[in-house]
């Protein structure tokens, strides 16, 4: 992931691919949507979003609560939902262990 800075993350062996992923596997880094406050959660930890950030699919997830994958729409993010690092969109609630 690389964030409009031009910065590039570290990656982490954890963050191949998720189609497998089971659920004895650590959290892999997401942006969540958490009380209308946009957060990054890595390595079990919460911060705050401080820029926007490209996901490894071209998916740009934004301060303000919208995310764009690569040539589609501008779409609002509702509250517990949450974009993976591989750009794949789902729920809190569906990563819960």
């Amino acid at each position: 992931m690389t964030e409009d800075s031009g910065m590039t993350m570290p990656d982490s062996s954890m963050m191949g691919d998720t189609s497998a992923m089971s659920m004895h596997m650590p959290m892999q880094m997401c942006v969540i949507m958490k009380d209308d406050k946009m957060m990054v959660m890595d390595s079990g930890k919460t911060m705050p979003m401080e820029k926007d950030i490209t996901m490894d699919d071209g998916t740009k997830v934004m301060k303000d609560g919208h995310y764009m994958k690569p040539g589609g729409a501008k779409t609002a993010m509702k509250n517990g939902d949450c974009i993976m690092k591989d750009g794949s969109v789902t729920t809190v609630d569906k990563m819960k262990m």
